[in-house]
Parts: C-alpha cells; sequence; structure tokens
C-alpha cells in the first residue's frame, strides 16, 4: 500500500535525508511558522527537538506588524518585534465577566509589553516576599505572560470557552474540546538585565504603571503547538539561568535533552545548532531544554522536562504533558456552606445583607499531589485509571473531570451571571 512505501537515499528515509541536508544548508523559509502538513506533522513527532527549534526561530522572527506574521526581509538578528509579541496576551483573551473578546482583526495590533502592580511576579514569588518583606530587585524581579495565535483565540472565541460557565455546559454535555490543528500557545519569563547585556539577550522595554520603563531580557519560553493528535512541547532557557541568585532562583536540576543540536551525545546538551541561523543573534545564547510528543520513552520510562523559569521548586516531577493533561472542568462547587460555617466575619456579613461573596467557583483537578511529609510534586507518566476521576475531588461521585484538550489557562476564564441553560451558539468544532 501507499502508506508502506519507503523511498531511502543514502540509506535512509528521503524526509529524513531532505531535513539533514536542510541542516547545513538554511531553508530559506526558516522565519515561517512550519504548516500544518504531513511532513511537519511526522517531523513533530520523529525529530521533537529539531522541530522545536524551527518553532522557537519562526516565533521569534521579527513581524511585520501589519499582518502579525514574520517579515521575511529581516533577519533574526533584529531586536524588532517578535511574531510572537504581536499575539494578544491572556488578559485580552479572559475578560471580567467572561466578556466576549474582540475578534481577532479588531484587536489592536500591539507589541507593548506592561508591568503592572502585584503582576510583575508570581503568585509563589509574591508569597515568599509578603512572608520575608524582600522588596523586588534585579535579582528577583520575573515578568510573566501567556500569548496565543490566531487559531487559538479564534476558538477559544468561537466555542466561548472564555466563559467558566460555558466550559461547565460542556462537561455535562459532554462535549469535547479539541483545538484545531495549527494552535500555539506561548507562555514567555523575562527578567531584568543591565544595558550591556542586550547582545545576549531578546529583550524589550517594558512599562510601568507610573510611565517609565524597565529593560527586561527573555529567560524563558513554553512553546506549545498543535500539529498532530497531540501537542508539541519544548521549553528553552537563557544560559545565565542556572547560574541566577535570586530567592526564587535554583539550578538546572534536570539535564538538557537535545538530539538536534548534539546529535551525538542528546542528554546533557549545552549548545545551540550548528549551521541554523542563530550565530551572531541573541539566539545562539538560548538552549533547547527538552521537547516531548509523549508521557514515556521507549523503555516505558517517564519523561520529564523543567524550565528552572517556570518549573521553580517542582523540576524533578516537572512533565509539560503530565501537567497539562490534567486541565479539566467539572461540575460547581458552592463554597457558601465553608464560608458560612468557618468564617466568623462572612457570617456576619450574610446576616446583615443575606450575601456572601464568592459563593461558587469551577472544580478542576488538582495540578499538584501531596506527599507523605507535606510537600507537594507534580503528575508525570502515563495517565493511569482514575486520574480524571471525579473523586479525587469529591469523594464517592463517580464518573470524571472533562478534559480541555491540555490548555490550562481556560481556567483563568471567569464566569458569566447566568440563568439559564448557556448552551454555546455553534457546536464546539475545530476550524
Amino acid at each position: 500500500m501507499m502508506a508502506k512505501v519507503m523511498v531511502k537515499v543514502c540509506g535512509i528515509p528521503l524526509l529524513t535525508a531532505c531535513l539533514l541536508l536542510g541542516q547545513n544548508a538554511r531553508a530559506e523559509d526558516a522565519w515561517q511558522i512550519p504548516a500544518v502538513n504531513a511532513e511537519n506533522k511526522l517531523q513533530s513527532l520523529q525529530q521533537a527537538d529539531q522541530f522545536a527549534w524551527r518553532l522557537f526561530v519562526a516565533l521569534n522572527w521579527p513581524a511585520d506588524l501589519a499582518k502579525r506574521e514574520a517579515d521575511g526581509q529581516q533577519s533574526l538578528a533584529s531586536q524588532a518585534p517578535a511574531v510572537w509579541e504581536t499575539w494578544p496576551r491572556t488578559e485580552l483573551v479572559y475578560l471580567p465577566l467572561a466578556a466576549e473578546p474582540l475578534a481577532w482583526d479588531a484587536l489592536k495590533v500591539g507589541t507593548d509589553h506592561r508591568i503592572k502592580a502585584g503582576e510583575n511576579d508570581s503568585d509563589q514569588l509574591q508569597s515568599l516576599i509578603d512572608l520575608r518583606g524582600v522588596p523586588l530587585t534585579k535579582d528577583n524581579f520575573a515578568q510573566y505572560e501567556v500569548r496565543y495565535n490566531r487559531l487559538t483565540h479564534d476558538y477559544i472565541r468561537s466555542s466561548r470557552l472564555y466563559d467558566a460557565s460555558i466550559q461547565e455546559y460542556y462537561f455535562y454535555h459532554d462535549m469535547p474540546i479539541r483545538f484545531p490543528d495549527g494552535a500555539i500557545i506561548i507562555k514567555a519569563v523575562w527578567r531584568l538585565i543591565p544595558e550591556d547585556h542586550k547582545a545576549y539577550y531578546r529583550w524589550s522595554e517594558f512599562t510601568q504603571e507610573d510611565g517609565s520603563t524597565q529593560l527586561l531580557g527573555l529567560t524563558g519560553m513554553h512553546i506549545m503547538a498543535k500539529y498532530s493528535t497531540g501537542w508539541h512541547w519544548s521549553t528553552f532557557e537563557h544560559v545565565d539561568n542556572p547560574y541566577r541568585t535570586g530567592i526564587m532562583d535554583e539550578g538546572w536540576m534536570l539535564p538538557s535533552v537535545d538530539a538536534f543540536a548534539c546529535p551525538q551525545r542528546p542528554r546533557g546538551c549545552n549548545d545551540a545548532p550548528k549551521d541554523f541561523g542563530l550565530e551572531n543573534t541573541p539566539f545562539n545564547y538560548y538552549r533547547l531544554r527538552g521537547a516531548m510528543v509523549d508521557y514515556i520513552d521507549e523503555l516505558g520510562n517517564p519523561l520529564l522536562i523543567a524550565n528552572s523559569q517556570i518549573e521553580t521548586g517542582q523540576q524533578a516531577s516537572s512533565s509539560c504533558m503530565g501537567c497539562h493533561t490534567r486541565a479539566s472542568i467539572g461540575p460547581r462547587i458552592s463554597t457558601f456552606r465553608e464560608k458560612l460555617f468557618a468564617d466568623a466575619k462572612a457570617a456576619q456579613d450574610f446576616q446583615k445583607t443575606g450575601q456572601i461573596d464568592n459563593q461558587h467557583s469551577q472544580s478542576r483537578l488538582p495540578l499538584f499531589k501531596s506527599q507523605p511529609d507535606g510537600s507537594l510534586i507534580g503528575y508525570f507518566g502515563a495517565p493511569q485509571a482514575g486520574s480524571f476521576a471525579l473523586s479525587q475531588v469529591f469523594p464517592g461521585v463517580p464518573g470524571d473531570f472533562a478534559r480541555m484538550d491540555y490548555v490550562w489557562s481556560l481556567g483563568d476564564a471567569q464566569s458569566s451571571k447566568i440563568s439559564v441553560d448557556p448552551a454555546p451558539t455553534a457546536p464546539a468544532k475545530a476550524p
């Protein structure tokens, strides 16, 4: 049959041969995000590391702002806004009270980076700062952002998944959530850098609320891209990261694995690919920490990948797929009783007004699991029977949580105030 025909060049499959040849002769379309086709789907699965670098280069290519696409006339060395920086951030997709986000073409083409009070660090870091009274400095300051390409934005908008109430509707009606092939989500981390480090970083001027700016360099990037039945996962870090000394910094607990940059010795690789257009650009100072398309390796061992800027404190149990597969939605939880009987002030307020804040919340699978010593670890390895059971949150309740196609950021959605069945106006189907 046609599917079994294998043409070989020099003893290797033709597709692989072409890709390897392209490794030494820079492809003219390196600035283009890989198209969704059979060849790229196969490469995303079989040569995940090389595919990760292709995505990293294309997404960080200088953008044509009018089109929100790569500008092939510019070079990777330019510090002009990158393609992914023209995409909408989380706060433009998940709006207060689950308001409908703007259509893609109505969104302001903005590449600005803003620092908001209370949002210039992770919740984990902020809790430490509150606890220890440590002020934000160049060593512990971090800015996080999540951005979505058009396919991702449009699917969330057309399926009304920006509304947590609609997500619950999917659960109650057993409706699947499946993002389209070509969907891409970026999570980026920025840190303060000195002026004389600009040549070694992808950098940007972040605007503070008082109008002043701060120079931040890109230190970490997660890329989540759908090119097959599942997602392709990759994470990159700057070479400075394992030597940082901030209160939330730690070294690289897991070795980098990169079969593209280090074909002879992938594990422990600390190089960027040669002859890939990275020389004389800031991106020569970034490393692929790992890529994955499955929960386990060929021997059945759980695959672990960590980004020290994003999985701080959880690196030893970090798995992109193990974590994101738990993105879920279940039946609504009432917090009324807990607040009324456990919170004296809430009880007093209820007696006076008959109202209590935050009476309900969405139920989702926990992100971490507790150990006997009280510590938390992440989920990794292939899901087991009962991994999505409602009984993990509701003891004795049968059934499973509805999975949200690995997209944890759907949990940022607020709930609309509805009093009737909120059936989506159109079935949730990938375009």
